[in-house]
């Protein structure tokens, strides 16, 4: 060493000290005899065996041997030595705060041949890394691991994870710089400097392209972004590719069938051989189309083009046009539903409705709620709830119901009228029948004609009678099911006399004036018809208040 040293030696093996201050240029025979080294004047001098014990400080320009001899030596204990030398831990760690320069650790091979790596890291630990390089610089160009090989076979890293299991990494790169790399790769073959090449033909999975060249994934998806030729394989592989505009001329077009899963959505498609304009395409049943017009030409002499227009649900046989099952024919004014025809209503039975201007209900033609086999025939006001019903219950009574029931006939003496008289009506389902009787010594029988005798309820019967000529008064018997009429007082008049009778109808005793507003429906949305009902009694209401108003 050229520097002063200090050296401290514990072990004694001398049985005398030699004073340096007497010791001349040659060795003393005494200090031979005594096994003592001394000090010579030239450099190297001649090797001597001996031992020295000094006690004090020695000093001295250099000493040689390269230290092998030296034992227990600590380097906190050589003055000068390098501050890192001094703590050397184990394992050991470098630190540096560079933010410029070579990396903080470089493995360098300058060997031209042979396969020694610049930096071979292993690892067998099942959790282990072979090496682990970190770059936690917030600026620069650091590296946490950089390796470099100018061999024509060598490698400028090389790492190996050679645990069969665990979280076993053979290279793992990290770094916290903006502009440093976890790894840095660099060089190539020929042409191909500075492109990361994958030697394996292995299929590399969890790769993204947007991180290889700077290209979002939407780049890929436009074919006028690609160069070269796109063989079928690839087309039928990247259907994405064909996502712009393109051409297909002579040879260039698909050789097999083309199968489209789910739908072909185009803003422009035309095929050869079209037909005139307003015709349609129509297959028959091997799936071959054909242009052609579907009028009523047509319709008659081909009785399959109205079920290939329609789908199935229509066709014609003998000149009539036959619906599949659950099929409807609507008819629209602009996209107003006017007229519905449903040959297979909810039910199973047919439907037919017809809408006002206010898209609200005029006329239903269909079956009673609850008994399709009964018919209901209903007229609607403004707001599509029933005001006049013409229908057949489920004990098969025919029944009609309005606000008002009448007669209308031509005015016989003035054609420009009708004479309109309303039905008489009651809280029950009775019939009348009347005529003219006459007493006879004061007393007569009033003959019931055998249709009222039928269908009457006579135990209901309410009788009136009404004497013509002057007489004590009449009243009336009912016996063993006849009706008397007698003079009061027992008088014996001969007069004639008006009778009227009413009664219930038999099998109609219990009829109810009060029923539930959904007792007799059409077939239909029962909440449709009750909103319309609401609707319809507010405006009677309020025509109502109206036509009070002073």
């Amino acid at each position: 060493m050229n520097k002063s040293t200090k050296y401290s030696f514990a072990v004694i093996t001398a049985v005398a000290v030699v004073s340096l201050g007497t010791v001349v240029s040659k060795p003393g025979q005494a200090q031979i005899a005594q096994g003592l080294v001394i000090l010579q004047p030239n450099t190297p001098g001649f090797a001597q065996n001996g031992n020295i014990n000094v006690s004090g400080t020695a000093r001295a320009s250099q000493f040689v041997g390269g230290g092998a001899g030296l034992t227990n030596l600590s380097w906190a204990n050589v003055t000068g030595a390098p501050a890192f030398l001094t703590g050397i831990p184990s394992p050991l760690v470098v630190n540096s705060s560079a933010t410029t320069g070579d990396a903080i650790v470089t493995g360098k091979n300058s060997a031209l041949t042979g396969a020694i790596p610049g930096v071979g890291g292993f690892t067998e630990s099942v959790s282990g890394s072979g090496v682990f390089g970190i770059a936690n610089s917030s600026t620069g160009a650091s590296s946490g691991v950089k390796g470099r090989s100018e061999s024509t076979s060598g490698f400028g890293g090389f790492f190996l994870g050679s645990a069969t299991s665990g979280l076993n990494y053979g290279v793992y790169g990290q770094t916290n710089s903006a502009s440093g790399y976890a790894g840095y790769f660099t060089g190539g073959k020929g042409l191909y400097a500075s492109v990361l090449e994958v030697g394996s033909t292995a299929l590399v999975t969890n790769l993204n392209a947007d991180w290889l060249d700077g290209q979002d994934g939407a780049y890929y998806t436009n074919a006028q972004n690609l160069t070269g030729t796109i063989n079928d394989a690839r087309l039928s592989n990247n259907v994405a590719l064909l996502d712009a505009i393109q051409t297909f001329t002579a040879a260039n077009t698909f050789d097999a069938a083309v199968t489209v899963n789910a739908r072909t959505t185009t803003s422009n498609f035309t095929m050869t051989n079209g037909a005139a304009a307003n015709t349609v395409m129509l297959g028959n049943a091997t799936g071959v189309a054909s242009w052609g017009t579907v009028g009523n030409a047509r319709l008659t002499s081909d009785a399959a083009s109205l079920s290939k227009v329609t789908g199935g649900a229509f066709s014609i046989n003998a000149g009539d046009i036959n619906g599949a099952d659950q099929s409807k024919i609507s008819l629209f004014t602009g996209a107003t539903e006017k007229i519905k025809l449903v040959p297979n209503a909810a039910g199973a039975a047919g439907l037919i409705n017809t809408y006002g201007p206010n898209g609200n209900l005029n006329t239903r033609l269909t079956f009673l709620n609850g008994s399709p086999d009964n018919g209901y025939l209903a007229a609607c006001d403004s707001a599509g709830a029933l005001q006049a019903q013409l229908f057949v219950d489920a004990a098969g009574n025919g029944i009609v119901s309005a606000d008002t029931k009448n007669f209308v006939v031509p005015d016989p003496t003035d054609p420009r009228y009708n004479i309109v008289y309303a039905c008489v009506e009651g809280p029950e389902a009775a019939m009348y029948t009347r005529g003219t009787g006459r007493l006879v010594n004061g007393q007569a029988v009033i003959d019931l004609p055998d249709h009222y005798l039928k269908l009457a309820n006579l135990a209901t019967a309410t009788i009136q009678v009404t004497p013509l000529d002057d007489c004590r008064g009449l009243f009336v018997k009912k016996t063993n099911g006849m009706i008397i009429v007698k003079e009061l007082g027992g008088g014996k008049a001969n007069v004639e006399f008006d009778w009227r009778i009413e009664a219930v109808r038999k099998g109609h005793e219990d009829y109810q004036a009060v029923r539930p507003w959904n007792d007799a429906l059409p077939a239909g949305d029962e909440q449709q018809q009750w909103n319309a009902r609401l609707q319809s009694i507010a405006a009677k209401r309020a025509r109502a208040n109206r036509s009070n108003r002073p």
